[in-house]
Formats: C-alpha cells, sequence, structure tokens
C-alpha cells in the first residue's frame, strides 16, 4: 500500500501528521477520500511560521484488514526523514496507531510522537499510560488545541520542557494541562491551505484536470470536502464528552467563514460543501 504525504518533500521535513482511518477498510468497504480539516489547519499553522510539514491521510482505501501494518512498513522506510510524527487519535483507530508503530518501533524509536484527537483530549492522562506500556521513548500528548503549542513542541529538544504537555521523554513523565485559544486567537488562524489539503490534491484536483470521474461518483467527490467553523459546545449533556473539549464553544465570525468560502471556491473550484 502506498501513503503520499501531501505536500511530498524532497528532503528532511519538521513534522509529518497522519490521520489513521482504516476501520471501514477492516470490516470489508473501500474507504472514500477525505481531507482531515484539523491536520490541514495545523499543518498550514506551521507553514505560516517556517515549519516544513507533510499531511497523510489513509481515507480513500480499498478494503481489507492489513493497513495498519503497511503503514509500519511505510514508516519504517521513511521516518527517517521527519524530525517530529504526529497522530489524530480516537477511539476506532487508536488500535491502529498501535499496530502501525509497533511495526516500526525501531524506526521510531528516537522520534518525537505526538498524539491529538477526541481519544487525548478525553484521556489524556490514560493515553500516556497506554503509550508508555507499549515501549514508546519520546511521547507527547496533547489534550486541547495543537496550534498553540505544536510550535513549541519542534523548537523544544525534550518534550517534557513544553509547557501544557502530557509528555515521557526517554524515563521522565510529566502531567500536561488543556491547551485552549481565545475567540481571537481562533479568528486570527490562517484559512485552510490547499497544499496540505489531501483530498483536493489527490482526488479532486487530477479529475478535475481529467475532466473523468473514473471510479468516483459525484456524491464522493463533492461530499467529501468540509468546512469546521467551530470547536467547543455550548451545552454540557451528561451523556456526551464534547464538554471536555471546550469549556465554551469559539467559532468564526460570519465574515471570516465567507471569505474562507470564497477562497476555497476561487482557488480549487470547489462549490459544495
Amino acid at each position: 500500500m502506498d501513503f503520499s504525504p501531501v505536500p511530498k518533500q524532497n528532503g528532511p521535513a519538521d513534522l509529518l501528521l497522519i490521520n489513521p482511518d482504516f476501520s471501514k477498510n477492516e470490516l470489508g468497504m473501500d474507504s472514500a477520500p477525505e481531507n482531515h480539516l484539523g491536520l490541514n489547519r495545523i499543518a498550514g499553522y506551521l507553514d505560516k511560521r517556517g515549519y516544513t510539514c507533510s499531511v497523510i491521510d489513509t481515507t480513500g482505501r480499498k478494503s481489507g484488514t492489513s493497513g495498519p501494518e503497511e503503514l509500519g512498513d511505510w514508516l519504517k522506510s521513511h521516518a527517517q526523514q521527519y524530525q517530529t510524527i504526529g497522530f489524530h487519535t480516537n477511539s476506532w483507530n487508536i488500535n491502529h496507531i498501535l499496530r502501525a508503530l509497533e511495526r516500526a518501533k525501531e524506526a521510531v524509536k528516537d522520534k518525537k510522537l505526538l498524539f491529538g484527537g477526541p481519544l487525548a483530549n478525553s484521556e489524556p492522562k490514560k493515553m500516556l499510560e497506554l503509550l508508555m506500556q507499549n515501549g514508546l521513548e519520546r511521547i507527547g500528548v496533547v489534550q486541547g488545541l495543537g496550534e498553540k503549542i505544536t510550535d513549541e513542541i519542534l523548537q523544544k529538544e525534550k518534550l517534557t520542557d513544553v509547557h501544557g504537555l502530557w509528555a515521557f521523554d526517554n524515563g521522565h513523565q510529566k502531567d500536561g494541562e488543556k491547551i485552549a485559544l481565545t475567540q481571537e486567537e481562533y479568528e486570527a488562524t490562517p484559512l485552510l491551505d490547499l497544499r496540505y489539503n489531501t483530498f483536493y490534491q489527490q482526488y479532486y484536483k487530477p479529475v478535475m484536470e481529467a475532466e473523468d470521474l473514473g471510479k468516483y461518483g459525484m456524491e464522493i467527490i463533492f461530499g467529501s470536502q468540509g468546512l469546521d467553523v467551530n470547536r467547543g459546545c455550548p451545552f454540557n449533556c451528561t451523556y456526551c464528552s464534547v464538554p471536555q473539549y471546550e469549556k465554551k464553544m469559539i467559532t468564526y465570525s460570519p465574515k471570516r467563514v465567507v471569505d474562507e468560502l470564497e477562497h476555497l471556491a476561487k482557488e480549487a473550484g470547489f462549490f459544495m460543501f
């Protein structure tokens, strides 16, 4: 199985961000291609600060049960190119991540490995302990919004020196805390950068340039592009974990949302979201 980072780097890079989702493939289905908005935004944010980043999204692949091991084999061959490797984590892909890292353990043992997303937000301490139990030596768990902390992670030599990060680094463990953005900081984050949009670069753009949908129907091509306009939730339902992500909802202003829609329509040709 081929894993193509977006954009492709010709030399060493600061950060590789991975959305390892093989859940539908393991259920015997092909998965539709997607763009992971969170990773897209973090990569664009760091790009503005002078870092080199790439994104891998494993959606859009054939059914099968060996995806995590194939990702691990890819990491064995390519991990040396990246200073830091980050994973989006949730309840259905943590097993995929552990399987991939077990396969690539020797290749990533000296790398800074970052973990964010819903699972890291909900249970950062338990997640850190789980990763330690699996023999990883340099672990950073981001509880909250990665835009505010990832640039410091890339600058610091030791993960345990990063304020707010749940970390384990060569035998030393440190508890972290929730990382939040203010309304103003959230509004100031960059518009989605198409260079880090895996759906656009690997599916939409080639199909549009070829003027041939091929095996993809219109409902997949035009149903795979989303736009996030807020973080958090104003409610506190006892059965939902959303309140753990943000104490209150922060939103983009209507003007910012319209600006981003116009940007994506003009630069990419998107007209359905």
